[in-house]
């Protein structure tokens, strides 16, 4: 996608689907790195956690086109509960204030227009 899609809205089926485990559908998606950024301060941890463990987010990062945010998520990784989300959100902010600009909440606590990640 390149470093547009980092900020441009993907379609539904490019959307990330927030789980808290295999088919277990949050009601959480985001299409671009500022709504993602968005759930992830209201998603319930054990989401973050599991995608974490299988490194969800970094793929959906590099798929976005951000690849040196995908390897500062994954220097996360032995973080664990609220100093995961924490460190999460610094990153993407970090990443998203050196681009100088931002479209919060845009995704935000919507209802997915699918129930599948």
């Amino acid at each position: 996608m390149g470093r547009k899609g980092v900020l441009s809205d993907v379609p539904a089926d490019k959307a990330f689907y927030f789980n808290t485990d295999v088919g277990v559908y949050t009601g959480k998606f985001a299409t671009n790195l500022a709504s993602f950024r968005d759930a992830l301060r209201d998603v319930d941890v054990r989401s973050i956690e599991f995608h974490m463990r299988r490194g969800d987010f970094e793929k959906w990062i590099e798929f976005l086109g951000d690849h040196a945010l995908a390897r500062e998520i994954a220097k996360l990784r032995g973080l664990r509960g609220e100093e995961l989300r924490e460190g999460l959100i610094k990153a993407i902010d970090g990443s998203m204030g050196r681009r100088g600009r931002s479209r919060p909440g845009k995704g935000r606590g919507r209802a997915a227009p699918r129930d599948t990640p």
